[in-house]
């Protein structure tokens, strides 16, 4: 299976948009059309038939939205909230000041994207395949999915001449 990951910041995944105030509204609304022409790009030129992606549950999604659309599979491949619990992951572990060691963050890290590699494998039933996910876990989907003999390549949506990361940052620094 040819399989792409795409490392991104988990913000411009959601289809509602969220800023408020005309400026960095408008940012966030060209970021998420940008995105969802980048998504729709991707799934043709590449003859994606699975897109599985790393988000929150029970949102509305772009790629979801999009992979619909273009009539191919989507999967929110992300642990449930349930599972994470039932694992003795927490929701909090990536975050700054928290008391946990490196290496519990590497296990959480590991746990959770075994998890997305099971569940892209699982739901994806093509030759081509998508995973959108924090670019945190890219580099290690990628080797994940090499080692199970899967041919992969890795993008970084930094790369796009369009992507911004921060869009409150680059509102202010407008």
């Amino acid at each position: 299976m040819k399989v792409l990951v795409v490392g991104l910041n988990h913000q411009i995944q959601r289809a509602e948009v969220l800023s408020g105030g005309d400026e960095i509204e408008r940012l966030e609304r060209q970021q998420k059309e940008h995105f969802a022409t980048y998504i729709a790009g991707v799934i043709e030129e590449r003859k994606i038939g699975f897109v599985g992606e790393e988000a929150q549950h029970g949102v509305a999604l772009i790629a979801e939205r999009i992979a619909t659309r273009l009539n191919r599979r989507h999967a929110n491949v992300e642990m449930p909230p349930d599972v994470r619990n039932e694992r003795g992951i927490p929701n909090d572990y990536t975050r700054e000041n928290m008391p946990y060691t490196s290496a519990q963050r590497a296990n959480w890290h590991r746990k959770r994207e075994n998890y997305m590699f099971d569940e892209a494998v699982c739901n994806a039933a093509c030759d081509s395949i998508v995973v959108l996910c924090g670019r945190e876990h890219v580099e290690a989907l990628g080797i994940r999915f090499r080692q199970a003999g899967h041919e992969v390549d890795t993008y970084d949506l930094n790369r796009e001449d369009w992507y911004i990361e921060d869009w409150l940052m680059h509102v202010i620094a407008s």
